[in-house]
């Protein structure tokens, strides 16, 4: 076959088992391995772990590089986390850079969403 880069390939193909865990998280591998590894949360807040599998390992090595463009859909907001989930349109960072006030560490973006008109809350 001839590939010029092995390590480049498995990183793409490991890559797109990580999308696919992150796009479809009702498959059967996603959801042992979500059992195993994230059991309390989704695959975007996943660590390594202890004692991880081979293949977890080089999944989370692909996942580094896939979250590099990652951008969430907001919607209503309520599975966003403010601080901890990539959701600005800014190509070059999309995490908030503001520090972390420690009791707003859970705070989602539905709380800077009006629900009434769907807008984002002005600033004062």
């Amino acid at each position: 076959m001839g590939f010029k880069d092995l390590r480049a390939f498995n990183l793409a193909m490991l890559g797109k088992q990580a999308w696919r865990m992150l796009t479809k998280p009702d498959s059967l591998v996603a959801r042992v391995y979500k059992a195993r590894y994230f059991p309390k949360g989704s695959f975007f807040d996943a660590q390594v772990g202890n004692n991880p599998s081979f293949c977890w390992r080089s999944i989370m090595v692909a996942k580094s590089i896939i979250f590099g463009g990652v951008r969430r859909r907001i919607g209503n907001g309520e599975s966003t986390f403010i601080w901890t989930h990539p959701w600005l349109q800014n190509d070059h960072d999309p995490m908030i850079q503001t520090e972390m006030p420690i009791q707003l560490k859970e705070a989602k973006v539905a709380g800077l969403i009006d629900q009434q008109t769907g807008s984002g809350i002005p600033q004062s």
